[in-house]
């Protein structure tokens, strides 16, 4: 599915995203699906079918030509900034940032919610991966304070909460609801365990940093719930991690 729109009208997000936003750029951005395959890069060596997985769908969504780098993973909170000189692939890496275009930001992801960052006039785009680790570790905060030493405002800053697995699906012990308990209308507590919004506690954020609520859109879609549509680490707990891939860069036309 693709939408083109001029960002003044909101923004549009949907497994391929095109916003409009200047005469002659774009930002593309959106989500993979189950049927595309496996987007996940394992530190340890890359399959070479998730190789061309990526590959294909890249092609597909028209980021081809364009400078890719992905962020490995480690359920944590530190934010890179790219450029072209950038290598490909940056470990111990949750978050990324940029303010040049044709390069196009990506990470995996199989229940955390891909966080997707613009401030059009600035020129400056962020894509973080908020698990319940980098949430309560402030992923969302220091992805938002790298845009701002790009040039971007916060005032116009944008944020889009891309699928991951919802509060009904996300059940957790005591030692994770300690974690966000500064946020008691996110928790429902069921004795030993609670059910977290982890979405809710973004918006929470976020708020802090001066991202409003008429600028905060959410995909609504559960990766544990949509079993066809998504895979889900939580609801498979497969013996190999497969993901999917968010995505996020500003294209010349």
């Amino acid at each position: 599915m693709t939408y083109v729109a001029d960002s003044c009208v909101g923004f549009l997000v949907s497994y391929l995203s095109v916003l409009r936003y200047a005469v002659n750029m774009e930002i593309l951005m959106g989500y993979s699906e189950k049927s595309d395959g496996s987007m996940y890069l394992d530190p340890d060596g890359f399959e070479p079918v998730n190789i061309k997985n990526r590959r294909k769908y890249f092609d597909w969504i028209g980021a081809g030509e364009m400078r890719i780098v992905a962020a490995g993973l480690v359920h944590g909170t530190r934010v890179a900034s790219v450029g072209h000189g950038t290598p490909a692939y940056l470990p111990e890496t949750d978050a990324l940032v940029t303010a040049e275009p044709e390069i196009l930001l990506t990470l995996t992801g199989a229940d955390c919610f891909p966080l997707y960052f613009h401030d059009d006039k600035a020129g400056v785009i962020g894509l973080s991966h908020a698990g319940w680790r980098g949430v309560s570790g402030g992923i969302a905060r220091n992805t938002i304070h790298e845009m701002i030493r790009l040039g971007a405002d916060p005032s116009r800053l944008r944020l889009h909460i891309g699928p991951g697995i919802c509060s009904k699906c996300f059940e957790v012990g005591e030692e994770v609801a300690a974690a966000f308990s500064a946020y008691p209308d996110a928790l429902t507590r069921e004795g030993n365990s609670a059910r977290v919004d982890l979405p809710a506690i973004i918006r929470s954020q976020v708020h802090d940093l001066g991202i409003s609520d008429d600028r905060i859109s959410e995909s609504g879609e559960c990766t544990a719930c949509s079993r066809d549509m998504y895979f889900s680490y939580r609801r498979d707990r497969p013996k190999s991690l497969e993901t999917q891939v968010a995505y996020v860069g500003m294209k010349t036309n």
